[in-house]
């Protein structure tokens, strides 16, 4: 009988009862399989200071999963004292037999440091000997494509180490002062880009670095108050937007409020659905339809009240959502360019320019960020341009 597989290629598991994976920090296209999997308790090593997005994927996460933030600047270790903090909570996690994700940004350096020094507490083993183990285990992600990346990758996590867990009589430290791997890990993070324009198809969603020389200039987007900002979701066009015989201020209201109103929802989730589609802004909508509590400003913590509320009556999002969410999106756009004339016109002014959902936060919705996402609405708004024009 085959060993199962971890919920994504660049992750693998740390121990033999599968219930630590260490790997890549989760996109919208891996992780929800880290939940499938049943991961209770993220641990992310990667630094705000040097990636301000480092933690967007955690207002995406149940309440029940915890994250657990262990900042760590590229090439270094963490603090001592916080790493030990992190080993005591992710094994008791483990003992309790629940799961635990270790990540960075590639979950070479920094996790693979953590991870190493959580099998050299739970295993005994010295830093040579955990080093080891991490190194073996790595080899066996679905993609080892990127395993020239050493793990850990520099010395001074190698050193940190040493000073946690020993080096025992005769054993030799790996030496990370070869540095040589980067400019390759550069000349494949450019190939992967490159692969990734030519593979997709021309007319729908050629990226800015695919046209860059040509003169099929995309045009960009992404908030409601930007230049074409007309084309985002959180856009309020003059005319509202009327989709199933409601009336909704903007696209980002409707698709939300899809999430809790399927043919045979409760009353409950109906009226949440209704609750959805007449909060004041899009960005709220957004909130209620996570279902997740949180702090912060005003606005914020007034949306608490209703999404426990709810919550406690049993409304969760529509079983199927991810089959269906093409479909609902497609058919709010054409509502809302079809609808409102100024959206239309400036849509179909766009010509035959691609266009793209320019963000680092969502790599299925948008290109996230640097051409690797898929750019699904950037997508679907050709798809839209392209009806209305036939149907002109």
């Amino acid at each position: 009988m085959s060993s199962p597989e971890p919920p994504h290629s660049r992750c693998n598991f740390l121990t033999d009862d599968r219930l630590l994976l260490v790997g890549a920090r989760p996109i919208d296209s891996t992780l929800q399989g880290i939940l499938a999997w049943g991961a209770s308790l993220f641990v992310n090593l990667e630094s705000p200071a040097q990636d301000p997005d480092c933690y967007d994927y955690a207002a995406k996460l149940p309440e029940s999963v915890e994250l657990l933030k262990l900042p760590t600047r590229n090439g270094l270790a963490p603090a001592a004292q916080p790493a030990r903090q992190a080993v005591k909570q992710i094994t008791a996690v483990r003992k309790a037999g629940r799961k635990v994700y270790i990540h960075c940004n590639g979950g070479h350096g920094r996790a693979g440091t953590l991870a190493a020094l959580v099998l050299g507490t739970l295993q005994g083993l010295d830093a040579v000997n955990a080093i080891r183990e991490v190194e073996r285990r790595r080899e066996t992600r679905p993609d080892c494509s990127r395993n020239l990346v050493p793990t850990p990758e520099s010395n001074a996590q190698v050193k940190f180490l040493a000073k946690e867990l020993g080096v025992r009589a005769g054993g030799t430290l790996p030496d990370r002062s070869d540095k040589s791997w980067l400019k390759q890990v550069r000349a494949d993070r450019k190939k992967r880009k490159r692969d990734s324009d030519e593979s997709i198809t021309p007319a729908l969603v050629r990226t800015k670095s695919s046209l860059s020389s040509g003169t099929q200039q995309p045009i960009e987007f992404y908030t409601g108050d930007s230049k074409y900002g007309e084309f985002s979701n959180f856009y309020e066009p003059k005319t509202p937007i009327t989709w199933n015989g409601h009336k909704y201020a903007t696209t980002e209201h409707a698709f939300q409020a899809a999430k809790f109103s399927a043919p045979g929802a409760s009353p409950a989730s109906l009226e949440y659905a209704s609750l959805i589609r007449q909060t004041s802004t899009p960005n709220k909508a957004r909130v209620l339809a996570l279902q997740k509590t949180g702090g912060g400003y005003a606005w914020r913590t007034a949306l608490n009240e209703s999404i426990v509320k709810y919550r406690d009556l049993g409304v969760v999002i529509r079983p199927g959502w991810d089959t269906v969410r093409d479909s609902v999106m497609r058919q709010l756009l054409m509502c809302k360019f079809s609808q409102d004339a100024r959206c239309k016109q400036l849509l179909l002014a766009t010509g035959d320019r691609p266009l793209v959902e320019h963000t680092k936060r969502d790599a299925y919705w948008g290109d996230g960020g640097d051409g690797s996402g898929r750019n699904m609405l950037g997508v679907m708004l050709m798809e839209t341009r392209a009806r209305l024009r036939k149907e002109s």
